[in-house]
Formats: C-alpha cells, structure tokens, sequence
C-alpha cells in the first residue's frame, strides 16, 4: 500500500468505492424521523429501526402510509425493497426484511 493510502486510511478518511448501500443521500433528501433523527442511507435506517419506539414507527408506518417505503423507492430508486416494506407493518419485520436486502446487496 502507497503512503497516501495509509495517511488517509489513519486520518478516517471515506473509502470512494464504498458499496452503494453505505452511500449518503444529499442533504435534502435525508429522512427526518419524528423523533428527531435524520438518515441518510440504508444502513443508517436499519440503526435507527433497531432503538425506534413504536410511536415513532407508528407514525411512520401504519394503515394510510409507509414513510419508509416512499423515501426507499423515491430516494434510493430501490423498487425491490419499497414493495417489501409496503408488505409489512411493524417494525420487526421492516427490521428483517432491511437486513435481509443489505445482505443480499454486499455478497
């Protein structure tokens, strides 16, 4: 490996050729959680779905909408997933089936 490798590498600096599902939405299209959080990709997502409350969940996902699956298939253009998540209704299983979609993307 070069020094300027090395140097970026001890310095925490971004890989660029990180997988797509660790890439950051611009700014304006981050998703703003109701408690207060905003996310800026996938995995941040799944973080989030992990230690959300269920007002929280609910508010996002419940019998007239699914916020996650709008930003998902209007953000990330992930079709696949926002059908998914149109599927299910409590956060265990968005937490599942997320898991389930970032596993498949990084094999």
């Amino acid at each position: 490996m070069d020094k300027k490798k090395k140097k970026a590498q001890k310095k925490g600096a971004k890989i660029k050729n990180k997988p797509k599902i660790f890439a950051d939405v611009r700014q304006e299209f981050c998703f703003n959680l109701a408690d207060g959080r905003q996310l800026r990709n996938l995995v941040e997502l799944s973080a989030a779905l992990e230690d959300m409350d269920e007002a929280t969940f609910s508010h996002h996902v419940n019998e007239a909408r699914n916020d996650f699956a709008n930003w998902v298939r209007d953000t990330m253009n992930d079709a696949e997933l926002a059908d998914k998540f149109n599927a299910k209704y409590t956060r265990a299983e968005h937490q599942i089936e997320l898991l389930k979609h970032l596993i498949k993307r990084l094999l």
